[in-house]
């Protein structure tokens, strides 16, 4: 049987003057592809509407063969018997930045009969510059590749090795895979093969750095698929960053990650395996995700929901933890409607940081920022429920 699923990210202009390079993603459809034999599923995504067909034939032929569709498709038409183990390919495609950006990111997930042998799991990351077709490597990314890799495994032994849990060898992170990455709004994720680093969830394992963690490694200058990509997304303190952040809390979730305030936590807990138990919190239980994207970053539940998002490693719209402090957020939200200083002991019980926390509302949902003595900013906490605002 074959379903079409059509999921649409419509790319229009948003008023005159824009670039002539612009124009060329207007109307990009991106629709996904399902194909199923029994309980078994293969879905892929397709691009369509695209002025320039050839980048558009080209994208989707190389995403047949570099996402591996084609292998799959033929080990799923051979799955007959309803006892075996099956095959699931998931997809997820996303135009950076949304909606108007040149850079396509897709990553394939696949689980069960990827091949011979035993059950396994495998992540394929794959961009493209929507403008020329063509893909986009980690050379196009660093400005050196070498240096770039040498720096990231620094970060991770300093930033990374201490979340790995105990029955896991840290020592698997290294080389990381610098070739194996996906940008996302707020940074680059590098995903290891099953074989190299698996999670205790048995995936295949990922780590994953903000953009301002990586940005003296970032080729970024102008006309660059990157320096692009970031000159587009609003920075604080802007009128533009002021208003993407407003958008952004009043969606209930924070930039780079797929989990939203009122998720239900069943739901959440099929998709995201947890990496370690879940913890108290003032406001409900605390929920800490193995995904990658998760690093630093706890979700809270309060009756079957999600009702808050808690971060140390946030980077909203250049409000970016340890690296903002109180006088950027102020210059680019205006002042708090709460405030209030924290001591020790209430900071252990929100497992934040001694200091202050100040508050703003957005139609229904709340937005706090936590700062140390020094007011640099240390975490971002979005909040579902009115009834907790301070101040």
């Amino acid at each position: 049987m074959r379903a079409k699923l059509i999921s649409v990210l419509i790319i229009a202009l948003l008023g005159t003057g824009w670039l002539t390079a612009f124009a060329q993603t207007e109307g990009i459809q991106v629709e996904y592809v399902t194909q199923q034999q029994g309980n078994s599923s293969v879905t892929y995504p397709q691009l369509s509407g695209m002025p320039n067909t050839f980048a558009q034939d080209t994208i989707n032929r190389s995403i047949m063969a570099d996402g591996g569709i084609t292998s799959y498709l033929a080990m799923l038409s051979a799955l007959t018997d309803p006892a075996a183990t099956g095959l699931k390919v998931s997809a997820h495609a996303e135009i950076l930045p949304a909606p108007m950006g040149n850079l396509l990111a897709v990553r394939m997930v696949a689980e069960g009969r990827i091949g011979p042998g035993r059950p396994g799991y495998a992540v394929t990351p794959l961009m493209y510059n929507l403008l020329t077709g063509q893909r986009v490597h980690a050379k196009d990314f660093f400005v050196d590749v070498s240096t770039a890799a040498g720096d990231i495994e620094a970060m991770i032994a300093r930033d990374v090795e201490s979340d790995v849990s105990a029955y896991l060898s840290a020592g698997a992170l290294y080389p990381v895979p610098i070739k194996q990455l996906l940008a996302d709004e707020v940074g680059i994720t590098f995903f290891y093969d099953q074989a190299q680093y698996t999670t205790l969830s048995g995936r295949s394992g990922a780590v994953h750095f903000l953009y301002d963690d990586l940005m003296p490694l970032l080729h970024t200058t102008p006309g660059s698929v990157l320096g692009d990509l970031l000159q587009k997304i609003p920075r604080a303190p802007s009128s533009e960053a002021a208003q993407a952040i407003a958008q952004t809390v009043q969606t209930g979730t924070l930039p780079g990650l797929s989990i939203t305030l009122g998720d239900a936590l069943d739901e959440v807990l099929v998709h995201y395996p947890m990496l370690t138990d879940p913890d108290g919190f003032p406001t409900g239980t605390k929920y800490q995700p193995e995904d990658a994207s998760w690093r630093g970053t706890a979700f809270i539940e309060a009756n079957g929901r999600v009702t808050g998002i808690l971060s140390n490693r946030a980077s909203l719209y250049g409000l970016t933890t340890g690296k903002a402090d109180r006088e950027l957020v102020v210059q680019t939200l205006g002042q708090p409607v709460g405030s209030i200083a924290l001591d020790d002991q209430a900071a252990m019980q929100y497992g934040m940081v001694a200091g202050a926390l100040e508050s703003y509302a957005y139609q229904g949902n709340t937005l706090y920022f936590n700062y140390d003595a020094d007011s640099t900013l240390r975490y971002i906490w979005l909040s579902l429920d009115e009834s907790h605002q301070i101040g």
